[in-house]
């Protein structure tokens, strides 16, 4: 259960969690999320999660701020059965960089780990879809192998490129499209997160898992 929800400005309601990433918690968001775009309400305009919280936009001269609390409230007592559902598992295949690369040499160094203990590492763990945001497709994966947790880089790369398989503090996601980012990259992927001409866009959503191979 939420442990505060409030107005966000005139427009958002912010509903929060206590501040611990934990699966628990992504399943209740993930939930009242598809719970409330499921009733397709005039008014509202979006809903973001967030690691614990979860945002709804909404026209305040369509539908009011009461409206919106009972909307919340209704999703919340219909969550437990939205649960169960599953969201789906992406297989993404992944060639991961040899050992004389550059950040795989410098994630080997600060792991203390080998190329191929990384590599069995980073594809034994079902990683869970927590939220989007950063870039569009960028998607925010929990489960990283503690051994894999490394300090992201002091200096920024000025150009990742787009589809670059990554690792960065407790994290790892991939690079949607070009552009600067501070995590050592390990690996490349043909998988296309987001396309910019097919709607949905983006097919990932919160609350799906992903599971990398190598190739």
């Amino acid at each position: 259960m939420w442990s505060s929800i409030k107005p966000f400005g005139r427009s958002c309601v912010l509903i929060e969690w206590h501040q611990i990433i934990h699966t628990s918690i992504l399943a209740e968001i993930s939930a009242i999320r598809k719970g409330i775009e499921s009733k397709q309400i005039n008014g509202i305009v979006d809903v973001v999660p967030g690691y614990t919280s979860l945002t709804v936009f909404f026209m305040p001269e369509v539908i009011s701020y009461a409206q919106i609390l009972e909307i919340i409230d209704s999703s919340e007592k219909e969550s437990p059965e939205i649960a169960q559902e599953e969201g789906i598992i992406w297989e993404i295949s992944v060639e991961y960089n040899k050992s004389q690369d550059k950040d795989m040499a410098s994630v080997m160094s600060l792991a203390g780990l080998s190329r191929n203990e990384i590599v069995d590492l980073h594809t034994s763990t079902l990683y869970d879809v927590y939220f989007i945001g950063f870039l569009p497709g960028f998607l925010y994966l929990g489960g990283l192998d503690e051994k894999l947790h490394i300090p992201r880089k002091i200096i920024p790369d000025l150009k990742i490129l787009s589809g670059s398989v990554a690792i960065g503090g407790a994290q790892t996601g991939i690079y949607p499209q070009e552009s600067p980012g501070g995590w050592y990259v390990i690996g490349h992927t043909d998988f296309k997160v987001i396309d910019f001409y097919s709607p949905p866009f983006c097919q990932v959503k919160p609350g799906d898992r992903v599971k990398f191979s190598a190739i």
